[in-house]
């Protein structure tokens, strides 16, 4: 099977170089197989499984030993090589034999650009670009720049958040969404007004964000517990289920209610272990309300648990 179950570097291929077959797999290296293997995703619920595809590549060098795989700018894949015959806990590992290779789809298109001397304007359209290496690059730049200056561009605001409101795919409004966080310029309100976004993605995002810097207000509670209730999403239950464990214990009460009242997450892969992880310290405070919880949950494992 290729070197057993050892695997490092793992990648979501999301660029524009290889065929288009390619995007979204998972490669990943396979450190006693001499090889880079190649997985599909299938969603499941609230989450995902992978199938095994064919190898994007195989080593004939006996030494090679892929560790880490990052995509550049050119939509290539960067693998770096440990490069040494010895076991992952070898006893004497060789120092400086590493190599590093780049392993690139037909004939190289060498190109040379430096994303720090691009206006905002110029990074925020590169939040629509197909190869990911530019969108993350130009959201850290624009993240540097604003931590850096303090400065708030409302030019830069305006942009993402007329991408965030378009109809554009879910992918392109996430990254506004991302990049808008992470220079400080969204607000409560605004990510509150998303838990009603058509996409569930955008949705769960949002609970997130809600839930990381600041202590969600009272309205964004009571939508917690509507969505918790309401929403067809197991990905927005995944992502209510993760925020119980940032919440207060006497918040946590309402979601945790509607959560274990969906018996169709009973075998999900996530939701079950994560809602008791949100609703274990609950138990020991209030006996009485834990059985109700008990009674409500049509989750097999949850009610075992309490």
């Amino acid at each position: 099977m290729g070197g057993g179950h050892a695997h490092c570097g793992t990648l979501l291929y999301l660029a524009d170089q290889f065929p288009s077959q390619y995007r979204n797999h998972v490669l990943m290296c396979n450190v006693h197989g001499r090889r880079i293997n190649q997985d599909v995703l299938e969603r499941k619920g609230s989450g995902y499984v992978a199938h095994h595809g064919q190898d994007l590549a195989i080593s004939a060098d006996p030494w090679f030993m892929g560790v880490t795989l990052k995509i550049d700018h050119e939509g290539s894949v960067i693998v770096s090589d440990w490069s040494d015959t010895g076991e992952c806990h070898t006893y004497k590992p060789q120092r400086g034999t590493g190599r590093i290779y780049r392993v690139r789809y037909g004939e190289r298109k060498h190109v040379t650009i430096d994303l720090a001397t691009k206006s905002d304007a110029e990074l925020v359209a590169l939040h629509a670009h197909a190869n990911d290496w530019y969108v993350r690059t130009a959201r850290r730049i624009l993240q540097e720049r604003a931590a850096k200056t303090g400065r708030k561009s409302d030019e830069v605001k305006g942009a993402l958040q007329k991408q965030l409101d378009s109809d554009a795919p879910a992918t392109h409004r996430l990254r506004a969404l991302w990049t808008l966080w992470s220079i400080g310029r969204i607000d409560a309100a605004t990510l509150e007004a998303l838990l009603a976004d058509p996409s569930e993605y955008v949705r769960a995002w949002s609970i997130q964000f809600l839930g990381e810097r600041n202590a969600p207000s009272e309205s964004a509670r009571a939508k917690f517990a509507e969505l918790a209730e309401k929403d067809p999403s197991p990905v927005v239950r995944l992502y209510l289920a993760a925020l119980l464990q940032r919440l207060p214990l006497a918040d946590r009460w309402p979601i945790a209610a509607s959560l274990v009242a969906h018996a169709e997450d009973a075998t999900d892969p996530n939701l079950p272990l994560m809602i008791w992880y949100g609703i274990e310290p609950l138990v020991p405070t209030d006996r009485a309300r834990s059985l109700q919880l008990l009674a409500k949950s049509k989750i097999p494992l949850v009610r075992q648990y309490i």
